[in-house]
């Protein structure tokens, strides 16, 4: 999944803005309701840079907020067809699964569909809830899952990162 607080351009007259609905809802549950929060994010050739500043930005709240718990991972897997390409949410009572990545675009400008499952734990080990946590422990295990360095900007081959968007943190590149 590509998470981008964004609404990027796609005509040549239109202009990049700040889409801020699912950042400012994952930073309310951090700073607000001191949630837990893993994102798994899919890292390839067609990753916007500039994830890498938001999610840095969103890491950035958690080293001043005690009760704040951020963790991210990229997957990287350089088989195209190998490439995870689940778009789902999970908590502890709900799950949404949909067909959008995590970017401004794809929830402003396209048709989709989405799910909201919400489930009282009955113990019953076949729940959708329970399957989509465990595939989501899978995935977030996986050999092919890395932390993010908050300091570093993966290299994402169909950007070029400019001196005016580059993660003023970031030291160097890494593959």
């Amino acid at each position: 999944m590509h998470f981008l607080c964004l609404i990027l351009p796609v005509l040549i007259y239109s202009h990049q803005r700040y889409w801020p609905y699912l950042d400012g809802k994952i930073r309310e549950a951090l700073v607000l309701r001191s949630i837990k929060v893993r994102l798994l994010i899919s890292f390839s050739r067609d990753t916007d840079p500039l994830t890498f500043n938001f999610v840095s930005s969103l890491k950035a709240i958690c080293t001043e907020v005690p009760s704040c718990s951020l963790k991210v991972v990229k997957q990287k897997n350089t088989s195209l067809p190998r490439l995870n390409r689940n778009k789902y949410m999970v908590t502890d009572g709900a799950a949404y699964i949909g067909n959008f990545d995590w970017v401004g675009n794809a929830f402003t400008q396209n048709a989709g569909a989405g799910l909201v499952i919400n489930q009282a734990d009955a113990g019953n080990s076949t729940s959708i809830i329970k399957q989509l946590k465990a595939v989501f422990e899978r995935d977030w295990y996986s050999h092919y899952a890395k932390s993010l360095q908050p300091t570093k900007i993966p290299n994402c081959f169909n950007h070029k990162l400019n001196k005016a968007t580059s993660n003023k943190t970031a030291m160097s590149n890494v593959n």
